[in-house]
């Protein structure tokens, strides 16, 4: 909601409270903001209020000190957002990326020494400039940390969390050890996975031959029959 008031400068005005009470039950959420109380003669008022912004850059002042009050608010009052996936590659870092694959290219194609060096080169810088930016983005995520809206406590919990251990594979023969029996373990069970199912049916399939032969008996004139391929042997 966005209002304009004017409150007359009469010793007498009691009802402020009363009239922003009004204002408030129309809507549930409104912000306001503004000197209710000030005088001018564009409306009527026979003094003007001397406190009042004389420049562009008064105004452009007291219009940033508001956006900061706004921003800083809204931060308080606001539950940060940690963003999990993949931040956006850009600036230094994307153009050393192209370079690093323009060199990996060029050493695959030429398999020169020289080149392989160079690749190596580029993709140090790379790991180091990730290791600085992921070191930064962490240092930043626990200055946001705060005990009033239990952030602290949940990344706490985190990291006192045991990770689970996996769980052994468990064959035909009993558990397997080596990579050989697991990759054997895998195996049978997708290949038992990915069977046919049993879908023959008599009964289904002599009422499916009975309804495409009558079919065709009854539009032999208008279909083109085609052989069925013999099975190869």
């Amino acid at each position: 909601m966005v209002a304009s008031i004017y409150i007359p400068p009469n010793p007498n005005y009691r009802n402020l409270s009363a009239d922003l009470d009004t204002l408030f039950k129309i809507f549930n959420t409104a912000i306001v903001a503004g000197d209710y109380n000030a005088k001018h003669t564009s409306w009527g008022c026979g003094s003007s209020d001397p406190r009042v912004a004389n420049s562009t850059q008064e105004i452009d002042d007291q219009v940033s000190n508001l956006t900061t009050e706004i921003l800083n608010a809204h931060a308080s009052a606001s539950r940060p957002f940690y963003q999990t996936e993949r931040p956006y590659v850009q600036g230094e870092l994307k153009g050393l990326i192209k370079d690093r694959n323009k060199a990996r290219k060029t050493w695959q194609q030429t398999r020169h020494p020289q080149h392989k060096t160079e690749l190596n080169r580029l993709q140090n810088i790379i790991k180091r400039k990730i290791y600085h930016y992921r070191q930064q983005a962490w240092e930043d995520n626990l200055l946001t940390l705060n005990a009033e809206d239990n952030s602290l406590w949940g990344i706490a919990k985190a990291f006192r969390k045991k990770a689970s251990p996996i769980s052994a594979l468990n064959g035909p023969t009993g558990i397997a050890l080596s990579d050989t029996n697991k990759t054997e373990v895998i195996a049978q069970s997708l290949e038992s996975q990915f069977q046919l199912n049993d879908i023959h049916n008599p009964h289904k399939d002599e009422v499916i031959t009975s309804v495409v032969d009558a079919y065709l008996d009854s539009n032999a004139n208008n279909i083109d029959l085609i052989p069925p391929l013999s099975h190869l042997k």
